[in-house]
């Protein structure tokens, strides 16, 4: 317990049930209602105290006596990306203590705010997404809590004053800068996919001639350079492996995975992470990947959920991760040259997941954007970073590509 005290982002600790010695291990933003049995979790300090410990760190903000609703202030999160006990804003939901109702909207990169009852400790937690404070109703029962800019990190630098693309860069990711950031380059930039129409095209070089080489999950083996290049400025990732530090490598089904120094350009790369799939912490990030990397960070939840939820066409099926990377560096890069990025089967023969990823109609969008037919691609109006997507997007062009 002295020790969760000592440590700024401890909020518990979980220990053998009914034991007053043994192993004991420290937690932070715990979701208690989420917990099993098997142990014994003691929370540290109050409610109240929690709160404020939470408010500090994300920059949580109350409106008091304001409900939002669909129409009203705020929209509806579709139902399947809801934690299983959180129902639909018209259904009673269980009661949670209100640190734990941030914690779960925190984990949600779809929501922006939560409805709570007025002035209680313990209370219904409805999530809310696109807030708009100012359209929202008053209420006499209800106080609404917004998420700051920062909570999906605990760093939120400001813009840097210079740098081709970085100021943008910074608008789209939550990130921690380290050393280089100053140096990355984003004048012409090569988004590097798996697809099998760059074998054999002996398109290395060109790939690494760019001033900023963009991968996505899977980092070249040797037998790889040739077509698809040696250098990697950025890692776009569909997840951390073990935890961070760790990175796949292309060749075959199931991917070797190795630690980031034991793979060619790891060890400087800029590493950022898809933040619609698990919660991101990029202090966590910081400690797990080192201080060698000129940034890491994951994509703004306003990007994530844009690509998750944009796209009629879609059907609601998930976004590869390579679809993420192209609309998180379309604004940002000077020119955005996509190679690799087409067709159904990949070159290193690893499965594709065609029964939840629509790999065609992902690129026929790439296409359109590439074409400049904004006006055509199947845009769902209510999502306003599409006309700043597209008044900042990149000249798109593509190699080796095709829907």
């Amino acid at each position: 317990m002295m020790q969760c005290q000592a440590d700024e982002f401890c909020d518990g600790v979980v220990v053998d049930a009914g034991k007053p010695h043994g192993p004991c291990s420290l937690r932070g933003q715990l979701t208690v209602s989420s917990c099993d049995n098997a142990s014994d979790t003691w929370l540290y300090g109050s409610v109240r105290d929690r709160v404020d410990r939470i408010t500090r760190r994300a920059g949580w903000e109350l409106h008091e006596r304001r409900n939002c609703w669909a129409g009203h202030g705020s929209a509806d999160i579709p139902a399947d990306l809801l934690p299983a006990r959180q129902l639909a804003d018209d259904e009673a939901a269980p009661i949670v203590a209100l640190d734990e109702c941030f914690v779960l909207c925190q984990q949600n990169p779809l929501c922006d705010g939560v409805i709570v009852s007025k002035g209680l400790e313990h209370t219904e937690c409805f999530q809310r997404a696109w807030v708009d404070p100012s359209k929202c109703v008053e209420s006499e029962a209800l106080d609404l809590w917004t998420l700051g800019a920062a909570a999906k990190s605990p760093a939120n630098p400001e813009p840097p004053p210079s740098g081709e693309g970085l100021d943008r860069l910074v608008g789209v990711i939550d990130m921690v800068r380290q050393d280089g950031f100053q140096d990355l380059d984003l004048r012409s930039c090569a988004l590097v996919g798996s697809a099998g129409s760059l074998l054999g095209q002996g398109a290395g070089v060109e790939i690494d001639s760019h001033t900023a080489v963009i991968r996505v999950n899977r980092l070249p083996t040797e037998s790889f350079h040739a077509d698809f290049g040696m250098r990697t400025d950025f890692l776009f990732l569909s997840k951390e492996w073990s935890g961070g530090g760790k990175v796949a490598l292309m060749g075959g089904g199931e991917p070797e995975v190795v630690e980031c120094h034991d793979a060619n350009g790891c060890d400087v790369a800029a590493i950022i992470v898809r933040s619609d799939l698990e919660p991101c912490n990029t202090g966590r990030m910081k400690e797990a990947w080192g201080p060698t990397h000129t940034l890491v960070g994951c994509q703004h939840a306003n990007i994530s959920r844009m690509v998750s939820l944009g796209f009629s066409s879609l059907h609601g099926m998930l976004a590869s991760t390579g679809l993420q990377a192209f609309f998180t560096f379309l604004p940002v890069c000077g020119e955005l040259i996509l190679y690799g990025f087409g067709g159904l089967d990949v070159a290193d023969g690893h499965p594709m997941q065609h029964d939840s990823i629509d790999l065609y109609d992902e690129h026929v969008i790439e296409g359109m954007a590439a074409d400049g037919k904004w006006d055509e691609i199947p845009w769902r109006t209510q999502f306003l970073e599409f006309e700043w997507m597209r008044s900042n997007a990149a000249r798109v062009d593509r190699r080796f590509s095709y829907a």
